[in-house]
């Protein structure tokens, strides 16, 4: 191992700053076949630059984590470093779980096997974001009447921020849509939990395959031939707090335009992250599928 510099780090979405040494080592893994299910031989990559810091710096991550694994668009990260080191093309694929009983999966190079949906993505970094235009949001295929301009923003990925935060005025139409929605359901509103704003009766609401029975939400982005939208479910949408409560699990972020698409939203959804053609893939909600990010991949 070679120790290099001290380095100050900004994590994205976080004010702190955190100090460690910047060290080379081998770093190993193993491939997997073009489905991504089946784990093969193991791969090592030589000179892997990372940043060793104090464990106290772990204190707010959750249990079992021993550290913070960098997907950004920057030259250090790890899909970079990977696909540069191998030879392999500049993208990777995110598969988040919904259980801190199961594991959730990062593949690397191209070639993964799924159904995915297109759309532009643009990255940038030096903030070490991704980001997405949105055209238009939806509850269960109906637009929010919202002003053009506050969607300008676009829309961040985040893989550290647990819910979607959206501008007050896009979380007010949200709310009031998915509300009105949900009463026709036969779904009764409840008192609401903080930081939630919207919270529902967890015995007036059924269950499907995708988690709670609730109406749809859907993003619409631009695809190669028009508006493509992104749905998300039950499972995305809302969040149980207690066990008669679930809340909808959007945040009202103020007068900010961007919107930061959070971790809970895109649980269970496999995404591609191609860095060589500027697209973002997006399957449908695996759990459409019977089958999760945590049982995505099999040892056998």
């Amino acid at each position: 191992m070679l120790e290099q510099r001290l380095l100050w780090i900004l994590l994205p979405d976080h004010d702190d700053l955190v100090a460690g040494r910047v060290v080379q080592d081998t770093l190993s893994f193993h491939s997997t076949n073009i489905e991504g299910r089946k784990i093969l031989a193991p791969v090592s990559v030589r000179r892997f630059t990372f940043v060793c810091a104090s464990k106290k710096n772990l204190q707010d991550l959750s249990t079992p984590a021993d550290g913070v694994l960098g997907i950004s668009p920057a030259d250090t990260s790890f899909p970079k470093q990977v696909t540069s080191a191998l030879g392999v093309l500049p993208k990777f694929y995110l598969c988040l779980p919904s259980s801190t009983s199961g594991s959730g999966h990062l593949f690397v190079g191209g070639g993964l096997s799924f159904t995915r949906t297109l759309t532009p993505l643009t990255s940038n970094a030096s903030s070490g974001s991704y980001s997405v235009t949105v055209q238009s949001i939806y509850v269960d295929g109906v637009p929010l009447p919202l002003k053009p301009d506050l969607l300008n923003g676009g829309a961040k990925l985040s893989s550290v921020l647990p819910y979607t935060i959206l501008h007050t005025d896009i979380y007010s139409a949200l709310a009031k849509s998915f509300t009105q929605r949900a009463k026709a359901m036969g779904i009764s509103k409840v008192r609401e939990i903080a930081p939630f704003k919207d919270c529902f009766n967890t015995r007036t609401v059924g269950r499907n395959l995708t988690g709670p029975n609730v109406p749809v939400i859907e993003i619409g982005v631009p695809g190669r031939a028009g508006e493509v939208k992104w749905r998300f479910y039950g499972a995305n949408t809302v969040v149980k707090e207690t066990k008669t409560v679930m809340c909808l699990a959007f945040l009202d972020g103020g007068k900010r335009l961007e919107i930061h698409i959070g971790t809970h939203q895109i649980q269970d959804y496999m995404l591609e992250f191609d860095l060589s053609t500027s697209l973002l893939g997006f399957s449908d909600s695996l759990l459409l599928q019977s089958t999760s990010c945590s049982t995505w991949i099999s040892k056998k």
